[in-house]
């Protein structure tokens, strides 16, 4: 497996130690079945079946020996498996993080906007004021020359009433009011248009300042979420470490039981061997104290030969994390 953190260099060599260690400090294992021949072939039937009990005991050893590597090289690629999801739940806390902070800039520009939207709200205010002023100073002349009018046409009516030769000043007057009535009329029109761009320069500002907030609102649901995220985030990260820190005590407790099957397993050999060298010492002495005695008696006396048998029995106690259950070897 090769690793983000460039770890690959490291495994192999260390898996060659490991492979040249084991060569050396278990090369008595190769030779056990040499042994086990050699004495087969020498030892009579009756040892045989000592000799295939311990060979039975050698190959559970070397059973066991083999469970405890595969759950040793389980565990390390578990804790492999547990630093890679670490590392890519610390990149997505990153992640996280920079949205948030994406998100906090939108929101400082969508303050930003909602300022000016109010200030040009407040300047719409004030231009609408002061269209009403003007309104309301252009109703004040158009009273003072409705009275003016109506004053004069009381003073064409008394003219009229006082001489009907004066007819060209109430000609004029006549037209003086036509264009006062006129101007009255030009004067609702403008501040009529004054009005509707007033009240569409409104709709427009609310419309902004509504668009405006809705902008925020989303902006703050976005933050909320991205918090929320980055909660979560927080969360996994710190179980993922705690499994991990799990596996870690597992595997040192499977090193540990490898370590004391492997000095069990030792000792269990040199017991066999030294139990296998005394059987071999002792063929020749029982050959030649039988031939003596036979000499001596001249076949009046039988001789009884009786066998040693030599049992080794090793238990070997594994902990409770390396135990199997009934739903199979555990993780």
């Amino acid at each position: 497996m090769i690793f983000r953190d460039g770890s690959y260099a490291i495994l192999q060599p260390a898996k060659r130690a490991a492979l040249v260690n084991f060569g050396i400090h278990h090369w008595r294992w190769s030779a056990i079945p040499v042994c086990i021949c050699l004495l087969w072939l020498i030892f009579p039937g009756d040892d045989r079946a000592e000799l295939v009990a311990a060979q039975g005991q050698l190959a559970a050893a070397n059973a066991q020996l083999g469970l405890m590597q595969r759950v040793k090289r389980n565990a390390i690629q578990q804790a492999h498996m547990a630093a890679d999801a670490a590392a890519q739940q610390g990149r997505a806390l990153r992640d996280s993080a920079q949205r948030k902070q994406s998100v906090a800039l939108d929101l400082e520009a969508a303050h930003g906007a909602i300022t000016s939207l109010k200030a040009k709200a407040v300047l719409a205010e004030e231009a609408r004021n002061a269209m009403a002023a003007s309104l309301a100073q252009a109703n004040r002349a158009f009273d003072q020359e409705r009275r003016r009018v109506e004053l004069t046409g009381r003073d064409l009516a008394l003219a009229r009433q006082a001489s009907d030769t004066n007819n060209t000043s109430a000609d004029q007057a006549a037209i003086e009011l036509a264009g006062a009535l006129k101007g009255r009329q030009v004067a609702e029109a403008n501040l009529n248009l004054s009005n509707n761009a007033l009240q569409h320069s409104l709709q427009v500002a609310r419309a902004q300042a509504d668009l405006a907030a809705r902008d925020l609102d989303v902006a703050h649901q976005e933050r909320d979420a991205a918090t929320q995220a980055a909660a979560e985030q927080h969360a996994a990260l710190e179980e993922e470490r705690q499994k991990a820190l799990a596996m870690a005590i597992n595997l040192s407790a499977a090193r540990s039981a490898i370590d004391l099957v492997k000095s069990q397993s030792a000792r269990r050999s040199a017991r066999i061997g030294r139990a296998i060298e005394a059987s071999v010492a002792a063929i020749p002495l029982a050959s030649q104290s039988a031939r003596q005695r036979n000499s001596s008696e001249k076949g009046n006396s039988k001789v009884h030969k009786s066998s040693k048998r030599v049992v080794v029995a090793t238990t070997v106690t594994l902990p409770d994390a390396l135990l199997p259950t009934t739903q199979g070897p555990r993780q």
